[in-house]
């Protein structure tokens, strides 16, 4: 006589169990990448919005063209667009811009010719600034630009 022994089909309950945590760190992995993208894609939309906002200013600034006029300028403020809410703007004094030494050789020769001319160069930067959770965060930029000393 034989005896068939019954097969059980299915899984016992430590192959469950386990298969259940290989599931939830996987799980908890694909949302730690997920939130971590979030985090980036708000990080560069900021910085984005702030680089726009600067670009406005900057373009506000290059359309002057006398010392007078950008006297006139305001240099601080809020942007009263609703895209860049939250985010306030500086523009920095001029400075009279040197041309670095070592950067051309032939200024020394010619130091002194240009004094008269009724334009100078001048360094000009603005910042814009952003509250981002507990800290601030800017960008700024810099250019030169020439402008007449007077009307």
């Amino acid at each position: 006589m034989r005896y068939r022994i019954a097969c059980q089909k299915g899984f016992t309950l430590l192959e469950i169990m386990v298969a259940m945590a290989i599931m939830a760190i996987a799980l908890v992995t694909v949302i730690q990448l997920f939130s971590g993208a979030l985090r980036s894609a708000k990080v560069s939309n900021d910085y984005s919005l702030a680089v726009m906002g600067a670009k406005e200013k900057m373009d506000n600034v290059l359309a002057v063209r006398t010392l007078k006029e950008f006297e006139e300028l305001e240099k601080t403020g809020e942007f009263e667009n609703d895209m860049l809410k939250g985010y306030r703007w500086e523009i920095s004094e001029l400075e009279p811009y040197d041309i670095p030494e070592g950067l051309a050789t032939d200024v020394e020769e010619l130091s002194g010719v240009f004094d008269d001319l009724e334009f100078k160069l001048y360094q000009i930067s603005v910042r814009v600034i952003w509250a981002s959770g507990m800290h601030e965060k800017e960008v700024k930029f810099s250019t030169i630009k020439m402008m007449e000393e007077e009307d």
